[in-house]
């Protein structure tokens, strides 16, 4: 059972890997610090020779949007994405250590006998954890649709 919201699968393709690579490349905005606009490519990163990085374009925040990295290769008739999706790293460990201090008071009360909190305690992290992980999940499933769509 994997805890940390994390995907990795491979789209295949009976396109060229060179057609594949300038497709995704066509597709990705080269990288901004900060913009609002969701005009253009519905991703933004870099696209390299090999390998590319990079995050779907929203309109919204989401602390969660998945980082997007991966390799275009050969395959028997055609090519394939390899593809890994995770959260930023910065986000996992600002939520592990935001989390960390609930756990350990929700320990603390088990150990000194406060049960009334313990629930509170314990869920205030788990809610997060919920959220999290579902907000990662919807936009993984978004993003590979837009990646199919991209190599069909």
């Amino acid at each position: 059972m994997k805890f940390v919201p994390w995907e990795r699968l491979t789209i295949t393709s009976t396109l060229p890997a060179a057609t594949l690579q300038r497709r995704l490349a066509a597709q990705v905005a080269p990288q901004k610090f900060f913009s609002f606009r969701k005009v253009g490519e519905p991703f933004r990163g870099v696209v390299g020779p090999e390998r590319f990085k990079m995050r779907r374009r929203i309109w919204y925040a989401n602390p969660f949007l998945p980082c997007i990295s991966g390799v275009v290769r050969d395959d028997p008739g055609g090519s394939a994405l390899d593809i890994t999706l995770m959260p930023h790293p910065i986000i996992l460990a600002f939520t592990a250590l935001w989390c960390l201090p609930w756990i350990a008071l929700g320990i603390a009360s088990l150990l000194y006998g406060e049960l009334g909190v313990v629930g509170i305690l314990f869920g205030v992290p788990l809610l997060v954890y919920l959220i999290g992980t579902a907000s990662f999940l919807f936009e993984a499933r978004v993003a590979r649709y837009f990646l199919e769509r991209l190599v069909s």
